[in-house]
């Protein structure tokens, strides 16, 4: 996978004149990242736009306690929407960028992508939807925060997580830095998880033996070894 490769999994490179795109591939960069290695932090600085063509990125804010939360992921054929406009408006980014494993991404430098603002529609149109899409992410992160107990929210997480074999291959401490809280909180709720027999804790790893036992919006708390659901009668 070439610089070219990855940029031309976003529409509006392939909408742009062929001069433009040569150009672009002369001042690209593959960047390579594994592991948790950060693309930048928050209260940086950065004028360079990666795109990203494998893998996926985790955008977070830490709070003054040190606590971390999740704004969004910015997977493949996909822009950070924070980085974007640290590039545009020339400011420090208010939120950190950090690889979830092996990601490849093209760097391209700040004057091109303030110049594509200017010249290319379909550019403009990617920033904007990217826009839209972020603010939808953050509002629901508001939303679940504010309004939705942490059990639910955890249980959330398991089920989008699991692998087809129902096994979430994360530490205690990782899930807290996604759901905004502290690692004693989640340890406390998968070991009520396990004692019901929803899950089964490993080292690093969770796994869903009984997802119908986690909690949800209908069933509320989950029910204990004892209890059954009961469908509420119309």
């Amino acid at each position: 996978m070439n610089a070219i490769d990855v940029l031309k999994q976003f529409p509006f490179f392939r909408s742009l004149p062929e001069s433009e795109r040569r150009r672009a591939g002369d001042a690209a960069r593959l960047a390579r990242l594994s592991g948790r290695a950060c693309f930048f932090r928050q209260g940086q600085a950065i004028d360079r736009l990666g795109f990203v063509g494998r893998g996926s990125l985790r955008v977070f804010r830490v709070g003054e306690n040190g606590r971390e939360i999740t704004l969004y992921h910015v997977r493949v054929g996909e822009t950070c929407l924070v980085n974007v406009l640290s590039v545009i408006l020339r400011q420090e980014a208010c939120a950190t960028a950090q690889a979830e494993g092996e990601v490849v991404a093209v760097i391209l430098p700040g004057t091109m992508v303030r110049s594509w603002i200017r010249s290319s529609d379909d550019f403009r149109t990617m920033v904007i939807a990217s826009l839209g899409k972020r603010l939808v992410d953050v509002m629901t992160l508001v939303e679940e925060v504010a309004f939705r107990k942490m059990d639910q929210r955890l249980a959330d997480f398991l089920r989008h997580r699991a692998q087809p074999n129902s096994r979430i291959e994360a530490t205690h401490e990782a899930i807290a830095a996604e759901l905004g809280t502290a690692r004693e909180v989640v340890s406390r709720l998968l070991s009520t998880f396990s004692q019901l027999g929803a899950i089964s804790l490993g080292r690093g790893s969770i796994r869903i033996t009984k997802p119908e036992l986690l909690p949800n919006e209908r069933w509320g708390a989950p029910v204990t070894k004892s209890q059954t659901p009961v469908r509420p009668r119309r």
